[in-house]
């Protein structure tokens, strides 16, 4: 397990969200707008609170990881942490 600063977004962290809107457009879900979203959320490290992470993928931007392309358009993450209990 990892732990995830609340200030900075890991790569682990982007890497799997992007294979998440990866994953839906193998799948065959529509992205609404051209746009891919993929959310993930986890217990902080001290486990009082709770991480939500959202990305925006543009289509073409799952789509040009997976080729290998070296041009992407940005992809849009807001990270947010909410205390338990």
């Amino acid at each position: 397990a990892h732990t995830q600063n609340n200030d900075a977004l890991y790569s682990y962290d982007f890497a799997l969200l992007i294979a998440l809107a990866q994953d839906q457009k193998f799948a065959g879900v529509q992205p609404e707008g051209g746009v891919c979203m993929s959310r993930m959320f986890y217990l902080s490290s001290c486990c009082q609170q709770m991480v939500f992470i959202t990305a925006r993928v543009p289509e073409e931007t799952a789509m040009a990881f997976e080729n290998g392309e070296a041009q992407v358009r940005n992809v849009e993450v807001s990270m947010f942490t909410t205390p338990l209990g």
